[in-house]
């Protein structure tokens, strides 16, 4: 994926394709958090770095738990606390997947493409997504696509074609029970959390 580098005038450089895809517009493999492989079902009673399951919102993870602060006092942290707030490069899908040149973005490399880019929703070869221009002088002819590759839960596909849900390497820090992913469609955008264990795309960033 060497030649797939697209600097858009940012602090990282991007990918032109998702893990797993040979073209941009193509959805690729989706991984859970923390995971470096995909898989067939995406359940909390399947995720790697689960170690007891009780019911859906009590779950003890073996890694990627953070004390609550004050203002979150009713989060549970039911695993032992490392306080460990952005993945290791062990659990990095990326960088495993890609041998090392590349990462999973962090949650600020996210917001940083979503706030210096151009973002224009369009259709290529019958795939929603966005292309994502550079702002800057010397920039403005280089772009990326992203495609709505929706998530996976369970065994089934969601969202396809409509939504796009692409992990961080941030796990939420006011409830690491959560991570943190960028989501869009075609009418907004934004930082949410939500259960490590889904399936979701990933978009390789470099140096």
């Amino acid at each position: 994926m060497n030649e797939n580098v697209v600097d858009l005038g940012l602090s990282v450089k991007w990918s032109t394709c998702n893990i797993g895809a040979t073209k941009p517009y193509e959805f690729g493999d989706y991984f859970a958090w923390g995971e470096t492989e995909p898989k067939d079902s995406y359940l909390l009673e399947n995720y790697k770095l689960c170690v007891k399951v009780d019911s859906w919102t009590d779950v003890e993870y073996s890694k990627y738990n953070v004390e609550p602060d004050a203002k979150n006092k009713n989060v549970i942290i039911r695993g032992k606390i490392d306080n460990l707030k952005k993945l290791e490069l062990d659990d990095n899908a990326a960088y495993k997947v890609l041998e090392g040149k590349w990462r999973m973005p962090t949650i600020e490399e996210f917001m940083e493409l979503r706030n210096k880019c151009n973002w224009d929703w369009t259709t290529i070869d019958k795939i929603n997504g966005y292309i994502i221009s550079g702002k800057k002088p010397g920039y403005k002819d280089k772009s990326i696509f992203m495609p709505a590759a929706g998530y996976r839960s369970g065994s089934s596909y969601q969202n396809i074609g409509t939504h796009g849900y692409y992990w961080s390497s941030s796990v939420n820090d006011k409830n690491s029970n959560t991570a943190l992913y960028f989501s869009f469609n075609a009418e907004r955008d934004g930082i949410y959390a939500s259960s490590r264990s889904y399936g979701l795309a990933v978009r390789p960033v470099c140096k």
